[in-house]
């Protein structure tokens, strides 16, 4: 049951984390950060930072789901 939970929630995590990258990447103001070569690896950190931490709150949610079933 909990791996199916966490099959779920993973997924529901990387498409939340792929649809803000898509809405960052589309405002104005981070068009030209995103455009420029040199922030490649700026904008690539983002994305990283974004998806470790909505990894890691799902991952004490679901340690705290656990701990109270």
């Amino acid at each position: 049951m909990t791996a199916h939970l966490r099959l779920i929630i993973g997924s529901y995590s990387g498409l939340w984390t792929a649809a803000m990258a898509e809405t960052i990447s589309r405002l104005p103001v981070a068009q030209s950060f995103f455009d420029s070569p040199q922030n490649i690896i700026g904008s690539s950190l983002v994305i990283v930072v974004v998806f470790f931490v909505v990894a890691v709150v799902v991952n004490r949610r679901m340690a705290w789901v656990n701990h109270t079933a």
